[in-house]
């Protein structure tokens, strides 16, 4: 794919009537996942980024409970997000730049199932794995998050390649929670409980980024 758009942007890599101009491919290693930029702009200062990040997790482990118990975990993570972001280098050494932007989140999926294959205890009640049951809890942010940071880059190999460091934040709402439950949770007033635990999380709406950049530029 790098190939194919390497090739590809070269071959029109054109000033148009606007001055825009296609300059860099760049790929990302961050907080946000894997992903891959396409860099332009309109005249200097400014620098326009656009963008794909994705990240996925689904490894499952074992969460200990009491007395050697353990209550089993299933992950379920993925995200796919685009992203337009603005840079404007505001010295003329070009090694710093101040980032607004924009990402649009088209899969968020943030859940956990909970259960367990044998036995388990909590608060000194021991039930069988058929009584615990299973919950499954989600989490979900705004599409829509809004991005403000800083930024270095540094050309290197006679100025066709270029290293860059990303910092700072996305901007994504108050988190809101959806459990879903059967077995022994029938029994609490865990549902009265989520809702709490949502007004607890209002300050978690900040995601940090820290990305790691390698640029190919392109003219």
């Amino acid at each position: 794919m790098l190939f194919i758009l390497l090739i590809g942007s070269k071959a029109f890599a054109l000033t148009d009537s606007t001055g825009l101009t296609l300059r860099a491919v760049q790929l990302n290693l961050s907080t946000r996942g894997a992903g891959l930029e396409v860099a332009g702009g309109f005249k200097q200062p400014l620098v326009l980024r656009a963008g794909v990040n994705f990240i996925t997790f689904q490894r499952g482990f074992a969460i200990k409970a009491e007395d050697g118990t353990f209550i089993q975990t299933d992950p379920d993570v993925a995200s796919v997000s685009t992203h337009l972001l603005l840079d404007h280098y505001p010295f003329r050494s070009r090694l710093f730049h101040l980032t607004a932007g924009l990402e649009y989140a088209w899969i968020q999926r943030y859940t956990g199932t909970f259960y367990a294959h044998e036995a388990v205890k909590l608060g000194g009640v021991e039930m069988e794995a058929e009584d615990f049951g299973n919950a499954v809890l989600g989490i979900r942010w705004n599409r829509l998050k809004p991005y403000l940071g800083v930024g270095l880059k540094r050309d290197i190999m006679k100025r066709q390649m270029a290293v860059g460091l990303d910092v700072g934040t996305w901007y994504m709402g108050s988190p809101r929670l959806d459990l879903r439950y059967e077995g022994f949770l029938e029994t609490t007033t865990i549902d009265e409980q989520v809702k709490q635990v949502e007004v607890n999380m209002r300050s978690y709406a900040f995601y940090p980024y820290l990305a790691l950049q390698l640029r190919y530029s392109l003219n």
